[in-house]
């Protein structure tokens, strides 16, 4: 059925035009515009079609009804057609131009013979067939003969067996799902040398009527936009739809999509601000984009909204000996973006109780800060034994956290590393931290650009503090070494990372 279709809409939209012409003024309408179209060309097929018209002509079915549809011309004699490769990209152009207005006038209006001069080539006795809809060369070929027509529907048949023509260019484009074909005749002597067939995919031009254009649609994936402000949206997926007179596909398709930029403004600059394919959110409020586009409009609504406005509190979650707590923070009601993110806090230590010989140090009161600084690494005492890691020395290319340091003649258990403790040194390359370690504070390990490789001996290290130091901004390549006995529990963390940071485990 779909190829009876294509033979009908080929014989009654395409009736052949057999003329003697000459360069003449080309008739235009004074609203034309260039449009640009996406094709993909077949001329190895095309091309295939010439040793089919070729039998034809040589053949003894070389023949065509006369007017009185009883008699018949016998076309016996005549030479075959040579094919002329200047020739083929007028039929190229017309092809293109067919899959837009599919007419032996081409889409500004002008007569399709104008095209031969575009070209720079000089006819005087020429032809042209066209169709559409038609899967494959020798289906084309088989309408265009025409063999069960009257007279009337044998059009392009007596084109192909014209004596006067000499030579022939043949094109076949792919558009919009629907197949386009065109010859071009001429009784010129061919004088171009052969060519590459051409099968690309390509954005070609094609000069259309405006007055001609039915309907114009402006094609995107959303036709709402919500943003926060200062954040930006991407329109590049925009894409403009055209309706225009003699348009025609075998797939019942009523529009196509040309390859052209809209105008774009906002209603409301002070909401959102559109430029160079992207939209801005400036402030809370909503405004629509209008896009403009061969006098058509279409809009987009653009919302915005302001995180600060929409501020709901995430309360605190104070810490236990068996669970660790959270700080105070914020998010947004609207689109649940973290303002101010909540801060992990520690597991409480629990306190021991002293035997009889036991002599209880007290923990240093703000004004009692004992601080200590071993090699390039700076200590606090946080309790009668324990201290934490505060700063590193910046020129430092292999830090070791040891298990104990000794401040004052006495032992103290290295039990935490504080955030920004490794903060800008970028010349480390490898931390050891020793077996003590309990947590590990968010960015401990920030800057550390260089860092080729974490060891961690400790087995008792939260989990969660491993996870949010390791999103510090660190070598995405860093290697982490686990104890055997964590192999698993660290490796599926660091793996799930893995999305953000390319880290490695291995067993130690």
């Amino acid at each position: 059925m779909k190829k009876r279709i294509c033979k009908i809409v080929s014989v009654i939209m395409s009736l052949a035009l057999l003329t003697q012409c000459y360069p003449g003024a080309v008739s235009r309408v004074s609203a034309s515009s260039n449009v640009k179209i996406t094709v993909q060309y077949g001329q190895t097929e095309a091309r295939s079609i010439l040793a089919m018209i070729n039998e034809l002509r040589t053949g003894s079915d070389a023949w065509y009804w006369n007017e009185d549809n009883t008699t018949k011309t016998d076309c016996t004699g005549i030479k075959p057609l040579v094919y002329d490769y200047e020739l083929e990209k007028v039929a190229m152009q017309r092809a293109i131009e067919i899959a837009v207005s599919y007419d032996h006038q081409r889409p500004d209006g002008s007569r399709c013979f104008t095209a031969y001069g575009e070209y720079g080539y000089d006819y005087f006795t020429c032809g042209e067939n066209i169709a559409a809809g038609y899967k494959s060369a020798s289906e084309v070929n088989y309408g265009w003969r025409e063999d069960n027509e009257n007279y009337n529907g044998q059009g392009h048949r007596r084109n192909m067996l014209n004596s006067e023509f000499t030579c022939v260019g043949i094109a076949h484009v792919k558009f919009n799902g629907c197949d386009y074909w065109v010859e071009e005749f001429s009784g010129n002597t061919p004088q171009s040398l052969e060519t590459a067939a051409k099968e690309e995919t390509e954005e070609c031009e094609v000069r259309i009527d405006e007055s001609r254009i039915t309907s114009v649609g402006l094609d995107t994936s959303t036709k709402e936009i919500s943003l926060k402000c200062n954040e930006t949206y991407e329109l590049s997926d925009i894409s403009v739809q055209m309706g225009y007179t003699g348009y025609w596909n075998s797939r019942s398709k009523k529009t196509f999509k040309v390859n052209v930029t809209p105008e774009v403004y906002s209603q409301d600059s002070n909401v959102a601000t559109y430029s160079e394919g992207k939209v801005t959110g400036v402030s809370e409020g909503e405004t629509t984009l209008t896009a403009t586009v061969y006098g058509k409009e279409a809009s987009i609504v653009v919302s915005v909204h302001d995180c600060e406005l929409h501020k709901v509190v995430d309360k605190a979650v104070e810490a236990t000996t068996k669970k660790t707590g959270l700080t105070e923070g914020s998010h947004c009601s609207v689109c649940n973006a973290v303002i101010e993110e909540q801060q992990v806090i520690p597991k409480l230590v629990p306190e021991e109780t002293p035997s009889e010989n036991q002599t209880i140090i007290p923990v240093p009161t703000d004004k009692e800060v004992i601080t200590a600084s071993k090699n390039g690494v700076d200590y606090k005492v946080t309790s009668k034994n324990t201290v934490d890691v505060t700063k590193v020395d910046k020129l430092k290319s292999r830090v070791e956290i040891p298990n104990v340091v000794t401040i004052n003649r006495k032992q103290y258990k290295v039990t935490a590393i504080k955030a920004g403790a490794f903060k800008n040194c970028n010349k480390v390359s490898e931390i050891i931290i020793g077996k003590n370690i309990k947590s590990i504070d968010k960015n401990a390990f920030t800057g550390c650009k260089s860092l080729k490789r974490i060891c961690i001996k400790s087995t008792v290290v939260n989990k969660d503090d491993v996870k949010t130091a390791l999103l510090s901004k660190i070598n995405k390549k860093t290697i982490v070494v686990v104890p055997k006995s964590k192999y698993s529990v660290y490796k599926r963390l660091v793996m799930n990372l893995g999305k953000q940071k390319r880290f490695i485990v291995l067993r130690k």
